[in-house]
């Protein structure tokens, strides 16, 4: 008599089923779903962006409306000691000295993104993502040299 739990079974047919993974090309070979968010940050403050699915691509505009708008990004929260003093971020900064306005194109693949305020200003910011169909429990948080820590590991 077979072995009822063998469909089940690592070798059984629902091990062979296709599945969009975070390697898996095809996933991002379709445009990806757009996601939108803004906002003004108070100064000191951070957001975490979370995003439904893993990001094909990340574009992040400095400004759009208050006076001196000057952000941070960053894949770890600042409450990491080593983000701001190891200066593991991006500056972004909307203003006169900068005429592309303080916009960046990160081609990454992540489940988050943390934004900062890098000023005594309220700073704002907008931020399209495209989205792959790719589920963000299949990667872990990025962690590691020149994300949150040193190369030696501090």
């Amino acid at each position: 008599m077979p072995n009822k739990n063998w469909a089940n079974s690592p070798t059984g047919p629902s091990a062979f089923q296709y599945r969009n993974g975070y390697n898996r090309w095809e996933a991002y070979g379709i445009p990806g779903r757009p996601y939108l968010t803004g906002g003004v940050l108070e100064n000191g403050l951070e957001v975490k962006v979370e995003f439904p699915t893993i990001t094909r691509n990340i574009i992040i505009q400095a400004g759009a409306g208050t006076d001196t708008d000057e952000i941070r990004i960053h894949f770890d929260t600042k409450d990491n000691v080593n983000v701001y003093a190891q200066h593991r971020y991006i500056t972004l900064s909307d203003d006169e000295a900068n005429p592309d306005g303080g916009r960046i194109d990160l081609p990454v693949r992540v489940k988050e993104i943390y934004i900062s305020n890098a000023t005594s200003n309220p700073s704002a910011f907008e931020l399209v993502a495209f989205c792959a169909a790719v589920d963000k429990n299949d990667v872990a948080s990025l962690s590691g040299s020149g994300i949150n820590t040193n190369a030696d590991g501090t």
